[in-house]
């Protein structure tokens, strides 16, 4: 493209344009008649994709004394010795170009010493490579006869681009058992398109479609990468390839938390996970976990006993008590290298300001519905501060005095308070009082002080409402999933201090027709039916309520345990003169502990064509089948000769269960006895099953 930068540039340019006129011939005949031109500008290089349609534009100004007409003058299409022009060239990118050697002609009459202005539009066509550089030579000059004004060299250029890939693989991570196999798939890449797959690392080998195949356990600081490279774009995914469990590793979240009774800030999370050799966590890990609350004067932990492990976690929820110190929660499973959560519990700050809420808001404004107007003294870090027995909280009705009254003192010292409000000393760092509604509806507004400046004060606000007659029933709260646990230990409706790891609590409210809740609603009866196909079959038998009330305030709250391992076990609770409402439980297995095992049919006839199909099954201790994890189980006949086995040993179990076929022999009758076992790794105690041949 040709650019002036300056007066002395141009003269000099200008003159050699001259001299190579008088000492060259011009391929094309030179117009003159007062026609002249010379380049003034053009418009940016482009980067046009195949298929886009894209503009260019070119300015010469007419620096001789003839006008140039529509029609008469245009830009002439040259060849790329840049003086052979009207000709044909370019012509697949030509878009309503003047003619196939002119592209555009100037839209209205040029006069002497005007700027010309010549546009012309072209498209990039289909099947044009990338990268393919496309220069649009051209000059000025009469399109009827080809004569050129004064060569010039203009040029523009379209370079199609690269394209710009983003490539997705997915997952973008993923974790293998050795000998495992996961299936990538690659998005962004253009159909067709060669893409190259590869393994970095070591820890296993990839096929051109994406199916990776784990070889040997890798570790963090062995990093492995699955990648997909096409068009000079590449996508990674982070390989995590584990063996068998060899030890157990313990954290918590957070690590440190408040003794202040499992309120806010007081509780946490413990996790035991199957790690391999290489600190991998071991996704299918079926060993059974023991989890002991070693300091059970510091916290609460639910579950405890044997749980299983979840993708390789085992969790366990930590409250902690009003007594400060080290939690410590061991885990162990037999063959594994065992660990310890430890938790700290600290003692609350110093107080430092109050938080007032309600424990139940809206409320029907019904006359009788009540709600706790809570007010915590907490430290700085908004911890309850269950050590102050000294503050004195004074709370005051500031708006609603139609709508609500203050009447009880619940938590605290201090004289009887009055139906705007009243005051008390705290109590492990709290003061509760009983607020009543009126038949009005309508919002009450509270505000907390304290006798000590350095304790800020808050406030609250109650919504009580109109509600209609109960209409029907609504799930509150659902605390499943929960380990499914032999039905033992306490399970109660209040939930604090549960040692069944089953334990789980299911709130029912009963509603209006509206959905508000009809907080006035106490003494009505709600059933729970558990339904025969979802929640029946496991191994450690059907679930059932362990605890329930009647309704108060307008809830019900109900405690089942289940020894059973149950995936969505579907509930209806039901009361008279209301509609029903259902929802779903579930209950895990723990980890594998035994196998079992079971014929059907038997007895067989000895015909020596009847059938039987022995399931073997991987279970936990309660008897419910571990789908995770495989194994691969061997059958053999321990005792009697009325049988022979037609499948062979070993078979891999599917979601925890590995089935053999046996046949009855022509004439013998009799009880057969086989016995399953684990055809390698980790030895677990099985026990026999029989078929009988009449």
């Amino acid at each position: 493209m040709q650019r002036f930068t300056s007066a002395a540039l141009s003269i000099l340019v200008a003159f050699g344009v001259m001299l190579s006129l008088t000492t060259a011939a011009s391929a094309n005949p030179i117009a003159g008649g007062g026609y002249s031109s010379s380049y003034a500008g053009e418009s940016v290089f482009t980067q046009n994709q195949v298929g886009e349609a894209g503009q260019m534009s070119a300015i010469f100004f007419n620096d001789g004394s003839q006008a140039w007409s529509p029609g008469v003058v245009g830009l002439l299409v040259c060849a790329a010795d840049k003086v052979t022009c009207n000709v044909s060239a370019n012509g697949t990118f030509a878009t309503n170009w003047f003619s196939p050697t002119v592209y555009a002609t100037v839209t209205t009459t040029v006069g002497a010493g005007q700027n010309g202005f010549f546009v012309y539009s072209f498209t990039v066509p289909a099947g044009t490579p990338t990268g393919t550089v496309t220069t649009f030579y051209g000059d000025v000059g009469l399109i009827a006869t080809g004569a050129e004004f004064r060569p010039q060299g203009y040029f523009q250029i379209n370079t199609v681009p690269t394209p710009v890939l983003t490539l997705t693989l997915a997952p973008t991570t993923a974790s293998v058992a050795v000998g495992g196999t996961q299936q990538f798939t690659l998005s962004g890449a253009p159909s067709g398109s060669t893409v190259n797959w590869n393994v970095t690392g070591g820890c296993g080998a990839v096929t051109n479609n994406g199916l990776f195949a784990a070889t040997s356990m890798n570790s963090a600081t062995q990093p492995c990468t699955v990648t997909a490279s096409t068009g000079g774009a590449t996508a990674t995914a982070a390989i995590s390839v584990y063996g068998p469990a060899s030890t157990l590793a313990c954290s918590s979240t957070p690590a440190g938390i408040v003794a202040n009774g499992g309120t806010t800030g007081g509780t946490a999370i413990a996790r035991v996970t199957l790690k391999d050799s290489n600190g991998n966590t071991v996704s299918n890990g079926t060993n059974a976990i023991s989890l002991t609350n070693v300091t059970p004067s510091l916290a609460t932990v639910t579950p405890t006993g044997t749980v299983g492990a979840t993708n390789g976690v085992a969790t366990a929820s930590v409250a902690s008590t009003l007594a400060a110190g080290t939690i410590q929660i061991s885990a162990s499973s037999t063959g594994l290298t065992g660990c310890n959560v430890q938790i700290t519990s600290g003692a609350p700050g110093s107080s430092a300001a109050t938080r007032t809420t309600f424990t139940n808001s809206p409320i029907a404004a019904d006359g009788t519905s009540t709600t706790l107007l809570r007010v915590d003294v907490i430290d700085a870090n908004g911890n309850r501060n269950t050590s102050d027995a000294s503050t004195v909280i004074t709370v005051s009705r500031d708006s609603g005095a139609g709508a609500c009254n203050v009447t009880a003192l619940t938590t605290g010292t201090g004289s009887a308070p009055g139906a705007s409000g009243g005051s008390a000393t705290a109590v492990q760092g709290r003061v509760e009082f009983t607020v009543t509604s009126t038949t009005t509806p309508g919002t009450c507004t509270f505000t907390t002080t304290t006798n000590n400046a350095s304790v800020a004060g808050s406030s609250g606000s109650l919504v009580t409402q109109i509600t209609g007659p109960a209409n029907k029933l609504q799930i509150s709260s659902n605390d499943s999933p929960h380990s499914a646990a032999a039905n033992t230990g306490s399970c109660t409706t209040v939930g604090t201090g549960d040692t069944n790891p089953s334990c789980t609590h299911i709130v029912v409210s009963v509603r209006d027709a509206n959905g508000s809740p009809v907080t006035s609603d106490t003494g009505r009866t709600i059933t729970a039916t558990f339904d025969t196909n979802s929640c029946t079959g496991a191994g450690g038998g059907a679930p059932a309520v362990n605890a329930s009330t009647t309704t108060s305030g307008g809830l019900a709250t109900f405690a089942i345990r289940s020894a059973g391992a149950y995936s969505s076990c579907n509930i209806t609770f039901a009361a008279t003169g209301v509609s029903g409402v259902n929802t779903t439980a579930v209950w895990t297995p723990g980890g594998v502990t035994q196998l079992t095992c079971a014929f059907s049919p038997t007895p067989i006839v000895s015909d020596g064509s009847s059938q039987s199909t022995g399931a073997v099954t991987a279970a936990d201790a309660n008897g419910n089948a571990v789908s995770s994890g495989t194994f691969s189980d061997n059958f053999s006949r321990t005792s009697g000769a009325a049988t022979s086995q037609i499948t062979t040993s070993p078979q891999t179990t599917t979601a925890g269960v590995a089935y053999f076929i046996v046949k009855s022999q022509i004439g013998v009758s009799g009880t057969d006895t086989y016995t399953p076992s684990i055809s390698s790794g980790t030895s677990i105690p099985a026990s026999s099953c029989i078929v009988r041949v009449n």
